[in-house]
């Protein structure tokens, strides 16, 4: 609320009207000047993940080593809250508007709360993750799962008379990596810098004891995916593995967000602005959540993504300035991008 209550102060005196939307003790920030036609959004969100223990300088305080700026979120992206509210200050387009959301790194709860009252189909939005100042115009979906393996306990000298659901989970997950490379092997699209569908088990827990069956396994495990079918084909694997077992499999979806992928117009807006494209990524954005309202949407930002969610999290501050200065130059061909 701090960052929100400053922001507001700040973007009031270059002339937006600002609207926030509380939910508990976090908050979204809207701001205009005009609501009448497209609009031309920042969009980014104000959270980070939690800083570990290995950081070497305080990561709640901003720091500079030669031509770097350390601290946590910097790359990630609070450097992207400044620098849209130097651009505001800088360019007076009526039809500039911002958007700071929460919660994008877990349940992307803030974006969720916007509607077609924030970003309509016709407005551009542009959402400043770290991406080296090129334009990402694609990203995978993802889908992650609990599951559940029940089985029977038993004296561990016994393991005959019950059913071990940590060793079922061990020929499960095998069976199921197996199935699922070669669904992924099919299964490419060449837009993005990794082709494939991917899985990742996350998380396995099971047993409490050396000396005893274990009863119980849960699983934590994600895909990341390119089409919306491919959940589908996905669950189906774990289905037709499930039936191998000798014990009782459940299975929970508990995250999704579908793949993203922006406009024809987009394209070749950044080609006519010499804006280089670069191949879709893996990882998702609120992007996923926006496009319900608009397609418009470039995933462009200063830092490497391969710095944030990282130990002495860092950015260059010659990037910075060169993304901004860009940006500058480019928000005159957005402003009159009407087609």
């Amino acid at each position: 609320m701090a960052l929100i209550k400053y922001v507001k102060e700040i973007l009031k005196d270059y002339g937006f009207k600002t609207k926030i939307f509380k939910s508990g003790d976090m908050a979204n920030l809207f701001a205009y000047r005009n609501l009448n036609g497209p609009k031309i959004i920042f969009a980014s969100h104000t959270d980070t993940v939690g800083p570990s223990k290995d950081w070497k300088t305080n990561p709640y305080k901003l720091g500079r080593k030669r031509n770097r700026l350390i601290g946590l979120g910097v790359c990630d992206m609070k450097n992207q809250i400044a620098i849209t509210l130097e651009l505001c200050k800088k360019i007076t387009a009526k039809n500039l508007a911002v958007l700071l959301t929460f919660n994008e790194e877990t349940d992307f709860a803030g974006a969720n709360l916007i509607s077609n009252n924030q970003i309509s189909k016709d407005d551009i939005v542009i959402i400043g993750e770290p991406t080296q100042g090129k334009a990402i115009l694609a990203t995978k979906g993802v889908a992650s799962y609990e599951i559940i393996l029940k089985g029977r306990t038993a004296h561990g000298s016994e393991p005959d008379k019950g059913i071990s659901a940590t060793l079922e989970s061990a020929r499960f997950l095998n069976n199921l990596a197996n199935d699922f490379e070669l669904f992924a092997n099919k299964a490419i699209s060449p837009q993005f810098d990794n082709p494939k569908p991917t899985l990742n088990i996350g998380q396995i827990e099971g047993g409490d004891s050396v000396n005893k069956i274990a009863d119980l396994c849960k699983i934590a495990l994600e895909i990341r995916f390119s089409k919306s079918n491919q959940v589908k084909t996905f669950e189906q694997l774990i289905k037709k593995n499930a039936k191998s077992l000798k014990s009782k499999l459940a299975i929970k979806q508990i995250f999704m967000c579908q793949p993203f992928y922006s406009s024809a117009k987009i394209k070749l807006l950044c080609e006519e602005s010499n804006i280089e494209i670069a191949p879709g990524v893996s990882y998702a954005t609120e992007a996923s959540i926006y496009r319900k309202f608009s397609k418009n949407i470039i995933i462009l930002g200063a830092g490497d993504i391969k710095n944030a969610h990282k130990p002495n999290e860092s950015i260059s501050l010659n990037q910075i300035n060169k993304y901004e200065d860009s940006l500058e130059k480019k928000i005159s061909n957005l402003a009159i991008y009407k087609r």
